[in-house]
C-alpha cells in the first residue's frame, strides 16, 4: 500500500498548509512515504528548499543514501543542536570520507546521548577506539529512548526487565565484540561461549563464535558454527561471506554450491552474494569469473573491504601485481584496520622480493592483529629472506607459544636450524611434527636431507621412502635425493 500512502500523501502536500508546523508536518509524511518507497533522491529534492530542524536527519540520511556526503555534512551542521541519530549519521560521513579521527569524535558522542546505540559501539570498535562496555552502555536513563517509550514499557511490562538489566545485557553483548575486535580470539571465544543461553544460541552470537574460530583458522570449527547459526536465522545473510570462506579453505564445494544457490534465489542483489559466488569460482580455479563476481559486490557496496581483499588475492594468483596493489590498498584506505589487505600487499611484495617493503607490511598487519601465529610465521619467513636470522627464530618461537597447533612456524623453523647447521634442534621440532601430521610427505623429505647431512645414509633412505609412498608425484625428486644419498655412501639403493 506504499504507492496509495504516497499518491495521498502528495494530494496533501498540495494543500494549504495553516501554519509553518503544518507544512513541515505533511512534508515529513510525503518523505517517508518516498523513503518506504526506496526513492532517497526524491526525498533530496523535496526537502532542499525547505530544511527545518525537524526533518534534516531524514534529508541528510537521504543525500547519504545518493552519495552526497558534503551536501549531508553541510546540512546537519547548520543545526546547533544534534541528536544521537545525527551525530551517529557525522560518524558514518567522515568514515566514507575515511576522516577516522572526527568519525570516532561522532560516533562517541552518539553513543553518549543514546547509551543503547550498539551501532555506535560497534563502529568505535572496528575503528580500534575501545571504550570500557560499563561506561558506553551505563548512564543517565534520560538518555535511553527504549525507557518511558512504548518498546520499553513493553520490554520491562512482558519480561520484568528492568532499565540497569538492559544495561547489563548491553556489558555482556559489549565485551566479547570488544575482545574479537583486539583480536584476543581466545578470550572472545571464552567469552561469547559465557553469553547467557538465549543470547548464546542467537544467530548473531553463534555467527561471532564462527568469526572466532575462522580468525584462529581454525575452519572446521568455523564452518560448524556458521552452519548452525543459518539454521537459526535462515533469513541472515550478515556473516554468510566468511562462511563461504570458511567452505573455501575446507575445499567444501558441495556445500559452498548450496549457500550460493539459497544466496541467489532469496538475496540476490546483496554484495555478499556475490562474494560467495566469487569463492565459489575460486574454489573452482576459474579466476576471472571470481574477479567478475567480487568485483560485482563492490559495484553493490564501494565500501566492502572484504570483497576488496578477495578480488586482490585472486589478482595477486594471477601475478597481476598492479591490480592486486590497488585492491589492496582501495581495502585499507576504507579501514585502515583491514589486517588481510596490508597482509596481501606484504604477499603480493614478497613474490616480486620486494623484501623490505613486504616486511614494512606485515609488521604493520600485525601491530593490527598482533595475535595471529601465522601472520608472525610470515614475518619470520620475510626476516629469513633478508638474512635476519636471528628476528627470524624469534618470530618463529613466538607463533609457536602463541599456537602449539599451528605446524607451519615449526616446520620454517627446522628448516632454518638445518640451514645455519643446527641439526639436532632441527630434527626435534620437524620428527615432532611429522609424528602429529604423518601424512605431509614434504616433511618426510627435509627429515631425509638432514640425515643425510648428518651421515646416517639409513635414516635418511627410510624417510625418502616412506615420503614417495605417500605423495608418488615427488618420485623424480626423491629418486635425485637417493641418487645423491647412493653417490656419497656404500648404502645400497632399495628400487
Amino acid at each position: 500500500m506504499t504507492s496509495n500512502a504516497t499518491f495521498l500523501a502528495e494530494r496533501l502536500n498540495s494543500e494549504p498548509s495553516a501554519s509553518q508546523i503544518t507544512k513541515e508536518l505533511k512534508l515529513k509524511l510525503l518523505s517517508k512515504c518516498y523513503i518506504q518507497e526506496n526513492s532517497p533522491q526524491k526525498v533530496v529534492l523535496l526537502l532542499r528548499s525547505n530544511l527545518s530542524e525537524d526533518n534534516v536527519y531524514m534529508y541528510a540520511l537521504c543525500c547519504f543514501q545518493t552519495s552526497k556526503l558534503d551536501e549531508a555534512e553541510r546540512a546537519i551542521l547548520k543545526f546547533p543542536v544534534l541528536s544521537a541519530e545525527t551525530n551517529f549519521l557525522l560518524g558514518q560521513i567522515c568514515e566514507k570520507q575515511c576522516r577516522m579521527p572526527e568519525a570516532i569524535n561522532f560516533y562517541s558522542k552518539a553513543l553518549s546521548l543514546n547509551r543503547t546505540l550498539w551501532v555506535a559501539y560497534e563502529k568505535l570498535c572496528k575503528l580500534g577506539s575501545f571504550i570500557d562496555p560499563r561506561q558506553a552502555f551505563v548512564g543517565n536513563t534520560s538518555h535511553n529512548p527504549l525507557i518511558g517509550s512504548n518498546i520499553g514499557n513493553w520490554g520491562i511490562q512482558n519480561n520484568k526487565q528492568k532499565p540497569d538489566e538492559i544495561s547489563e545485557m548491553m556489558i555482556t553483548l559489549g565485551k566479547p565484540i570488544q575482545l574479537l575486535s583486539q583480536y584476543s580470539i581466545d578470550e572472545a571465544l571464552t567469552a561469547f561461549k559465557n553469553l547467557p543461553e538465549p543470547q548464546r544460541n542467537s544467530g548473531w552470537a553463534l555467527c561471532q563464535i564462527g568469526r572466532c574460530y575462522f580468525e584462529k583458522y581454525d575452519f572446521p570449527n568455523a564452518v560448524e558454527y556458521f552452519a548452525k547459526a543459518f539454521q537459526v536465522e535462515p533469513q541472515r545473510i550478515e556473516d554468510l561471506d566468511f562462511y563461504s570462506s570458511s567452505l573455501w579453505y575446507e575445499k567444501k564445494n558441495s556445500e559452498l554450491c548450496y549457500v550460493l544457490h539459497n544466496c541467489l534465489k532469496n538475496f540476490y542483489y546483496s554484495p555478499q552474494t556475490w562474494v560467495i559466488a566469487g569463492n565459489f569460482f575460486s574454489l573452482q580455479k576459474e579466476r576471472e569469473t571470481a574477479i567478475k563476481c567480487f568485483t560485482r559486490a563492490i559495484q553493490l557496496n564501494p565500501f566492502y573491504t572484504y570483497a576488496y581483499a578477495l578480488c586482490g588475492h585472486e589478482y595477486l594468483a594471477n601475478e597481476d601485481f598492479e591490480q592486486a596493489r590497488s585492491h589492496y590498498e582501495s581495502a585499507h584506505n576504507i579501514d585502515p584496520r583491514q589486517y588481510t589487505a596490508l597482509w596481501g600487499l606484504g604477499s603480493m611484495y614478497f613474490k616480486q622480493e620486494k623484501f623490505t617493503q613486504s616486511l614494512q607490511c606485515y609488521k604493520a598487519a600485525r601491530t593490527i592483529n598482533p595475535n595471529s601465529s601465522i601472520l608472525l610465521t610470515y614475518l619470520g619467513v620475510n626476516y629469513k629472506s633478508l638474512n635476519n636470522l636471528s628476528e627470524a627464530i624469534n618470530c618463529f618461537e613466538s607463533a609457536i607459544k602463541l599456537d602449539k597447533k599451528n605446524p607451519l612456524p615449526r616446520f620454517q623453523l627446522g628448516i632454518l636450524l638445518s640451514q645455519m647447521n643446527r641439526d639436532s634442534d632441527a630434527l626435534r621440532y620437524l620428527e615432532g611434527l611429522c609424528q602429529e601430521n604423518s601424512k605431509e610427505s614434504h616433511l618426510y623429505i627435509q627429515i631425509g636431507k638432514i640425515y643425510a647431512k648428518l651421515g646416517h645414509p639409513e635414516k635418511a633412505l627410510k624417510f625418502y621412502n616412506d615420503a614417495q609412498e605417500l605423495n608418488p608425484k615427488n618420485q623424480n625428486e626423491i629418486k635425485n635425493l637417493i641418487e645423491q644419498l647412493h653417490g656419497n655412501s656404500s648404502f645400497p639403493i632399495i628400487p
